[in-house]
């Protein structure tokens, strides 16, 4: 007989040597098919198509053709008719069959139809039949077989035309192929290790694709875990696909989306395997899948997992904080590849503290409308990273503004504010230094080296191009010929090529060093295809390597910058206090340039900026704007300065332009109510020394208003007034010419100013270079200070080389007193020194004793006493400044101790190492009750400082006390009433035990009157002016009653000493 293309056959399970081969009629060999004996009996063209023997019992043998199918339970003697009965063989075909391994009666058989009737289970040996293809695709199976190791369940499995499933229990059926490809299995066998069972393992023979093999299956529940193609959907027109991902074959599935305002798209519902959902609101979602089968589920939740909304805009819902998810549409905080957006529309603009760099806290920046960001630290535009302003913005920056990048100014402000210095720096750069890439044949390197290479000019190595083999970290550096790191940064490279920041500073120099110090680098370099050398630019070039000049290492296509780039504003505001905003390349203002009062702004050699439209240095109550150009500043518009004067008090000014209109055109727009200026050698009325009114002369019309020349302005029309003033500023050293005449009512005195648009240096404690150091030598000796009037308190400020650290600010007059006529007085440029220009205490370390006196009518006036290494007890120029008497009713001063005959505003003494005793003068021109205020800096504790009223006999510890009141019965000059004690407690020593009872101590005439206890023996006296000097000891014995003659009259101390202890009394003696 004829069998089909493939026969069935099998293997008698229980004798090996019997075999059944199905042709048209089934055919048995007992022994291993040397002979056969047919053991059907049917007469038919149909061949068989499947064939089994019962494990449990060789009798049972089952046999079918593609539609009919047969049974016999004797071994073959007696086969049943066809069978097949409920099978739907009509819409598939018997493909195989499968008996159960226990029980000869269960039998499976698979069909080969695309529909749902795929594997069929009888339990009466065929009799009937029930579906159990649940779980199975709609496609052909061609085999179904039984695992016998599972005597816990009846485990199935089943070769469809996509590969394997399998069925435990009454669990579906479900995918059993991982690993397996999407393939036609046309049979499955088990090979079973009966001694180690965990070693059977299931075979799949393919159509096409070879043989297969899998460990057997183990009931599991599903592992679950699931993804989304968009997680950051901008709306909820964008809709997004989840894909359930789960392993160990989910039957169903159950998701869970919180908050629940979303829609299931595309036909799908919280069921679907694979749902698709648009959500309604920006915000998070938290995303949640239950996946089961019949072994158990499993659940995998992602928290905030989509984030709808723009990513990266600002809205500013909740505060200004970066980090506060709720300011974010999709309340997610940028990371460094978000590209960001501030909206135009935001509720709170963003305020980011510390340091910000495009490529770190996001990837690009951009504003809208006219939004503002503003930012503490450093703004830092990485290269290849762009900001972008697209509208009227403001950018608020604290530190410095790092440009490597691409920056887009729109018809917006850049404002450098804060109190730290920063820098303007843009970088202009560009690749292709050294070796371009790694062509020509080489290898990963492990061991530490370098390339050797010269710097003409110096200049920013920016990056460079490296090629890791495996991700990490590793240390960069550079070097000079000696082997000294001058730079080195640890980068966190990616697998492959990449480029690594470095931002090295190189220095000019042969023989520098640019390497890798890590241990083992793993970074590529070239053996091959090296020719040296390569340029960097115009700045040097790579010469060689350690290795020599066969051998290239590690960074290629190097980025370098000279960091001179040209940087572009709109406007650029400066409104940075108590520091300097420097330039660090050229600068382009496409509007204005303004420098707020008291901001410091400086333009550094060799950099230009050119502006547009207009440059303002602005003042206010608060301070005058400070402008110092070492380079080229180019207006187009006007260059304005501010004068801020406040309403009924004279101010001191002076010109800051080089050339400028005269008076009635600068001051046009408000005219003040007086404008003078002070002529030391002008006569008039009988008076030399004269207050010239250029108001109410020919000088208004026909002068100019004249740099480093000092004039007095006065507004009684407005509670304040702000004059702003144009012409082209003054940028060069400038001299003057000063008289002193003889007669003058103010001999040699000249009212000068400040001629430049920034602050100068007054003193050597504000800088080397200063004002008072430059000019001492042309000063009077006895007045080598500056004097700056101030109206508030009717008197002159005066500052010397003993006063704290001084500035005089832009435009600030002031007076200064010449040694001989025709001096010329000079204004440096290298004086040009921010800083703040008010004149207060506190700042160095120097120890100062402040004395304020208050008038009656609460007037003011100071004297100032220093300590200084140096200094001696008689004059020392510039150091010791005389008192300019600005207020004829009330004057505050000192006379030196070695005296000269001037009276002093500031005296500087040698530092404090023992006692000293100043005179203190005053003019009161009131009578009533007045009041000394003291101030001490930087004493040892528990100095004794000491006012010593002589009028009065009173003695005030101003530690303890630093305030001291006393009466002015007749306004006049005095200059012998007060004495200032350091280091002296007025000349008493150390005290002893107090004897005060043993003594009576006092005074009659010119005499001391000294009585004692019967019970003394020997005694002595000292007797202390009250300048605390011992002008007179004496030693008695025994005596009751003893006197001592005083030739001056005055206050004195008398100390007497005996073994019972110490008496004192102060007398007066007549």
């Amino acid at each position: 007989e004829t069998g089909a293309w493939v026969t069935p056959f099998a293997i008698d399970p229980n004798t090996n040597t019997t075999i059944y081969v199905g042709m048209k009629n089934v055919w048995k060999s007992t022994n291993r098919g040397d002979s056969w004996t047919k053991i059907s009996p049917w007469s038919t063209s149909t061949t068989l198509r499947s064939l089994a023997v019962a494990p449990s019992n060789s009798d049972y043998i089952y046999a079918a053709t593609q539609s009919s199918f047969y049974r016999t339970i004797d071994g073959g003697s007696n086969w049943s008719s066809d069978i097949s009965g409920t099978l739907p063989t009509g819409s598939g075909s018997i493909t195989y069959i499968s008996i159960n391994n226990n029980d000869p009666l269960t039998v499976w058989v698979s069909l080969g139809g695309y529909n749902s009737y795929g594997v069929y289970e009888s339990t009466n040996g065929g009799d009937t039949w029930t579906n159990i293809s649940t779980g199975l695709p709609s496609l052909p199976l061609m085999c179904v077989i039984q695992n016998r190791q599972n005597t816990n369940q009846v485990e199935l499995y089943a070769g469809t035309d996509v590969g394997v499933y399998v069925k435990a229990g009454a669990a579906d059926w479900t995918l059993f192929f991982d690993g397996l490809p999407n393939v036609v299995v046309t049979e499955l066998d088990i090979y079973y290790d009966d001694i180690t069972p965990a070693n059977s393992s299931i075979r799949a023979a393919t159509y096409g694709r070879g043989l297969w093999e899998s460990d057997l299956f183990t009931a599991t529940a599903p592992t679950c875990y699931f993804t989304a193609d968009n997680v950051f959907p901008a709306d909820d027109s964008e809709y997004v696909s989840f894909t359930d991902k789960s392993t160990n074959s989910p039957t169903s599935w159950e998701w869970t989306i919180t908050p629940a305002t979303i829609t299931y798209q595309s036909s799908t519902s919280s069921t679907s395997e694979n749902p698709v959902v648009s959500f309604t609101n920006n915000g998070p979602y938290t995303i949640s899948l239950t996946v089961t089968n019949a072994y158990g589920s499993d659940t995998e939740t992602k928290t905030d997992y989509i984030h709808q909304g723009q990513q990266g805009k600002w809205t500013g819902t909740t505060n200004t904080e970066w980090n506060t998810e709720t300011n974010w549409e999709n309340q997610m905080v940028p990371t460094s590849s978000t590209d960001i957006t501030i909206s135009a529309t935001a509720i709170n603009w963003l305020s980011y503290t510390g340091n910000f760099e495009l490529g770190v806290q996001c990837n690009n920046f951009s504003m809208d409308g006219a939004s503002e960001v503003s930012i503490s630290g450093n703004l830092t535009i990485a290269s290849g990273k762009s900001f972008v302003c697209n509208g009227a913005n403001t950018v608020k920056v604290g530190g410095n503004w790092d440009n490597n990048g691409t920056f887009t100014a729109g018809t917006g402000t850049v404002n450098l504010y804060g109190s730290n210095a920063s820098n303007i720096t843009t970088v202009g750069s560009a690749t292709g230094g050294g070796k371009i890439d790694n062509s020509g044949g080489g290898g990963y390197y492990t061991s530490a080296t370098y390339n050797i290479f010269n710097c003409v000019t110096a200049f920013q190595l920016v990056s460079a191009k490296v090629y890791a083999s495996g991700a990490g970290e590793r240390t960069f550096y550079w070097a000079n010929s000696s082997g000294t790191v001058q730079e080195q940064t640890v980068v966190n490279l990616p697998d492959g090529e990449s480029r690594v920041t470095l931002n090295f500073n190189i220095t000019t120099g042969t023989d520098h060093r640019l390497g890798v110090s890590s241990s083992s680098p793993n970074l590529y370099r070239n053996n091959s295809g090296v020719s040296y050398p390569y340029a960097i630019g115009a700045l040097g070039s790579v010469v060689s390597s350690n290795a020599g000049t066969s051998y290239y290492y590690f960074c290629y296509d190097i980025e370098y910058s000279t960091g001179s780039g040209v940087e572009t504003y709109n406007n650029l505001v400066i409104s940075k206090s108590n520091n300097t905003v420097t330039t660090n390349g050229d600068i382009d203002i496409n509007n204005n340039l303004t420098v707020q009062p008291g901001a410091w702004f400086t333009n550094a050699t060799g950099n230009t900026i050119a502006v547009t439209n207009n440059l303002t240095l602005e003042a206010n109550a608060s301070g005058t704007a400070s402008f110092i150009d070492n380079g080229t500043t180019n207006v187009t518009g006007s260059t304005d300065v501010q004068y801020y004067c406040v309403s009924d008090l004279w101010h001191y000014i002076s010109s800051c332009f080089s050339t400028g209109n005269n008076f009635n055109v600068l001051f046009s727009g408000q005219v003040p109510t007086d404008f003078y200026r002070w002529d030391e050698s002008h006569s008039e009325q009988g008076s030399t020394g004269w207050w010239i009114n250029i108001l109410h002369s020919s000088e208004w019309n026909n002068t100019t208003f004249a740099a480093a020349q000092g004039y007095a302005i006065s507004d009684y029309t407005a509670k304040a007034t702000t004059y702003t003033l144009s012409g082209v500023l003054y940028n060069t050293t400038k001299t003057l010419n000063m008289t002193k005449t003889t007669g003058s009512s103010g001999e040699g005195w000249n009212l000068v100013g400040n001629p430049f648009p920034g602050s100068m240096a007054a003193n050597t404690n504000a800088d080397a270079n200063n004002f008072l150091s430059r000019n001492s030598e042309v000063l009077d000796p006895s007045y080598t200070a500056i004097y700056i009037y101030n109206d508030a308190i009717q008197d002159y400020v005066t500052v010397n080389n003993g006063s704290n650290a001084a500035y005089i600010s832009s435009g600030q007059g002031f007076l200064v007193r010449t040694a001989t006529d025709g001096n010329d007085i000079s204004f440096h440029i290298d004086d040009r020194k921010h800083g703040t220009a008010t004149f207060y205490k506190g700042g160095d370390e120097t120890q100062r004793f402040s004395l304020t006196l208050t008038s009656p009518d609460n007037v003011i006036n100071e004297t100032e006493i220093v300590f200084m290494e140096g200094m001696g007890y008689g004059l020392d120029p510039s150091y010791d400044a005389g008192k300019y008497k600005g207020n004829p009713d009330l004057s505050l001063y000192t006379s030196l101790i070695e005296s000269n005959g001037h009276d002093f505003a500031i005296q500087a003494l040698p530092l404090l190492n023992e006692p000293v005793i100043v005179p203190i003068g005053l003019n009161a021109g009131i009578q009533g009750t007045y009041s000394f205020t003291a101030e001490m800096q930087n004493f040892e504790p528990n100095t004794p400082i000491t006012l010593v009223d002589k009028y009065t006999s009173n003695q005030v510890d101003l530690v303890s006390n630093p305030q001291y009141n006393f009466l002015v019965d007749e306004p006049g000059t005095y200059n012998n009433r007060f004495l200032i004690y350091f280091k002296s407690a007025v000349g008493i020593e150390e005290n002893g035990t107090q004897a005060d009872d043993a003594f009576e101590i006092y005074a009659y005439g010119n005499q001391i009157f000294i009585s004692s206890s019967p019970k003394i023996e020997e005694y002595s006296v000292k007797v202390y002016n009250a300048v605390g000097q011992l002008i007179l000891q004496k030693e008695f014995n025994y005596s009751p009653f003893e006197q001592i003659n005083i030739d001056q009259p005055g206050t004195y101390i008398v100390r007497v000493f005996a073994d019972h202890g110490v008496a004192t009394k102060k007398v007066v003696v007549q």
